[in-house]
């Protein structure tokens, strides 16, 4: 698990360079531990619940440039253009979103 020192805005009043950044070392950490494809960032477990079993390795919070660095180092960043390439399936706001795109077609 990694946790940022600053947050970083996602909402729609924040500045797109900062947030496709974030999306990138995202993506790079996705990759780095071979993570879902699929998965939105939507739905989370919440490690401080005692039904998890959930282990705090080290309280060292990171930046996104430090993430990055370490992505880049072993080559799990992403490059720029990876947001442009398109996926053969619609991956929306989760599975269900997915499954109905693709069903809605075929249907």
């Amino acid at each position: 698990m990694w946790a940022l020192a600053e947050p970083f805005t996602r909402t729609e009043y924040a500045r797109r360079k900062p947030l496709a950044y974030a999306a990138a070392v995202t993506e790079g950490l996705r990759r780095s531990v071979d993570g879902d494809k699929g998965y939105s960032g939507l739905i989370t477990k919440n490690p401080e619940r005692t039904a998890w079993d959930s282990h705090w390795v080290t309280d060292k919070l990171y930046t996104l440039d430090e993430l990055r660095f370490w992505l880049e180092e072993t080559g799990f960043m992403p490059p720029e253009s990876w947001k442009k390439t398109r996926r053969k399936s619609p991956i929306g706001l989760g599975r269900n979103c997915a499954l109905f795109e693709s069903a809605r077609t075929w249907a």
